[in-house]
């Protein structure tokens, strides 16, 4: 027995809008999944990446962070340890959204509340300071700062490897210099140190940034002082410039680039 024509056409019809709905619904699918996040595109490129040699065969390794998870307001990065033929040793958490949902907003406090999510989204933006090895055994520290805004006072968190994952040992942490060893700023999860007001008077690491020597960051210092004793309260705070050296505990001033400016008040 043979169709009517008019039977065929609407058999073939039916199927011909069959496939081109899966075809369309793929498409729909696709465009909302993450075009970043499909592994034969992403190759686990760094966006940022630093080296150092941890077995001293002159061939570095690196620690790197990959941006996933691109949205309107910015993207998420994970950290990645690699050795030097740049194969993956580690590779951090990644914050899992569902499809479509990271082409939207990410919110801060993914970042904020996971000491191994970074990433840049809206203002707040972390990124990678300086990775050393301070007792020479490969278990190195690596410092992750944010990109500062306005005047507040820099969160860091610090990093170390254990030899098989890293592990946060300082989250939210700020560079404060020690008052009882000057020219040395220390990881605190404390308020600046009072000096002579019992007021939260000192000075702290504002930014760090790499130079073309090696263990050598140019840092940006601020300081603030409460002057009680005039009529006008408000704090007052100064801006210098210097080079430092990384250590286990924070870093230490090497030599000023530029000493602290004169004071100026904030309101």
């Amino acid at each position: 027995m043979f169709c009517c024509p008019k039977k065929v056409l609407s058999v073939a019809a039916a199927a011909l809008m069959l496939w081109l709905g899966s075809g369309l619904l793929k498409g729909v699918e696709a465009q909302s999944q993450n075009p970043m996040q499909a592994a034969p595109n992403e190759r686990l490129e760094p966006y940022q990446r630093l080296y150092i040699d941890i077995d001293n065969d002159e061939k570095p390794e690196s620690v790197g962070l990959v941006a996933y998870n691109h949205s309107q307001n910015g993207y998420l990065g994970q950290l990645v340890f690699f050795n030097d033929k740049d194969e993956v040793i580690w590779a951090g958490p990644r914050i899992k959204y569902f499809s479509g949902q990271a082409l939207l907003n990410i919110s801060p406090q993914v970042i904020m509340e996971n000491a191994l999510v970074f990433g840049k989204v809206g203002s707040l933006n972390y990124e990678l300071k300086f990775v050393i090895d301070p007792d020479q055994d490969g278990k190195i520290l690596v410092a992750v700062g944010e990109v500062p805004v306005g005047v507040q006072i820099t969160s860091f968190r610090v990093l170390r490897w254990t030899g098989s994952e890293f592990k946060c040992v300082y989250k939210d942490c700020h560079l404060l210099e020690d008052p009882l060893t000057p020219g040395h700023y220390v990881w605190s999860n404390k308020p600046l140190h009072s000096y002579n007001s019992g007021y939260s008077d000192g000075r702290w690491v504002r930014d760090l940034r790499l130079t073309d020597k090696p263990n050598v960051l140019r840092a940006i210092i601020r300081e603030i002082k409460h002057d009680f004793s005039g009529s006008n309260p408000a704090p007052k705070i100064r801006r210098g410039e210097a080079l430092m050296e990384p250590e286990l505990t924070g870093t230490k001033l090497v030599r000023w680039e530029h000493m602290l400016q004169k004071w100026f008040k904030i309101d």
